[in-house]
């Protein structure tokens, strides 16, 4: 729940103090449920009211894979995609898109694979800049908790420029320089 916040305090603190771009969050159409998630559900549509952004509910891949647990279609996914690309608009220059690259967050705080969708998303807004940022929390990882309390290190990664709208980065691209920045106990899949 907390990290949505540290990503928003250090956009607006060091990238874009004066509010000056549009910021669009996808967010998990299965979370963003309030009858499934009503606390995350509520930080969702409260962010919209009190920050600006433009809040979009997406299907994520990985739930694609579980029909038997989250009941989604293929359709369901594309449609949900559909309204990411309608909110960033023709003119993705002046927006800013906060986005977790895997997907969700990991059992146990370490890096995971990162899901495919990140790299066809860059080729299709191309050229944009990715400004990696980790959140690391200090002692042990509480995976569900909201640990507050509890010392968090902020730590940005070496800004890197897409400009190929023809093809996609591939995940080593995205995902590496997010890796850098880690404790190498932190950096999974990555490492």
């Amino acid at each position: 729940m907390a990290d949505p916040v540290f990503a928003f305090w250090f956009y607006f603190k060091y990238l874009d103090p004066e509010n000056r771009r549009r910021i669009v969050v996808p967010a998990s159409h299965w979370h963003t449920n309030f009858l499934r998630d009503p606390l995350s559900t509520l930080a969702f549509y409260l962010g919209e009211l009190v920050i600006g952004y433009r809040g979009i509910r997406i299907v994520q891949a990985y739930q694609l894979g579980q029909p038997e647990t989250y009941h989604y279609t293929p359709a369901d996914a594309i449609n949900t995609y559909k309204n990411l690309l309608k909110a960033i608009g023709e003119n993705s220059q002046n927006t800013t898109l906060i986005i977790s690259p895997e997907g969700h967050r990991s059992e146990d705080g370490a890096l995971q694979e990162g899901e495919v969708g990140i790299t066809n998303l860059a080729r299709r807004l191309a050229p944009c800049l990715f400004i990696p940022l980790v959140i690391i929390y200090e002692g042990e990882f509480d995976r569900n908790g909201l640990n507050f309390g509890r010392k968090v290190n902020l730590r940005p990664g070496q800004p890197f420029l897409w400009g190929d709208n023809k093809q996609r980065p591939t995940l080593e691209q995205i995902m590496i320089p997010l890796a850098s920045v880690l404790p190498p106990e932190m950096q999974g899949a990555w490492r």
